[in-house]
């Protein structure tokens, strides 16, 4: 399942647990979620249970933001992938 995370906010624990349940979890940051991809913010997500992490691009460089190895970043098309190709349930949270 891809979790789709735009914002900063604490509530994201509950929802992922309820929403995703067992199903195996990779995680899409935008916008200021993109802070939960900083060095020490990724234990939270991984005690969910996510084993993925992506970062939108321009919303990393438009903060300047140099985010933990674990996280890739993707442009446009590669979101696109993820939302269209990769993933066979998809929310945004």
């Amino acid at each position: 399942m891809l979790l789709l995370l735009n914002k900063m906010r604490k509530e994201y624990a509950e929802e992922i647990r309820v929403l995703a349940g067992d199903e195996d979890k990779t995680v899409l940051l935008v916008g200021d979620a993109v802070f939960f991809g900083l060095p020490g913010m990724l234990p939270g997500l991984e005690e969910l249970g996510v084993e993925e992490f992506y970062a939108a691009e321009d919303a990393v460089k438009a903060r300047g933001l140099a985010l933990d190895p674990k996280v890739r970043i993707v442009d446009y098309p590669g979101m696109a992938g993820l939302i269209l190709d990769d993933h066979d349930q998809f929310v945004a949270l």
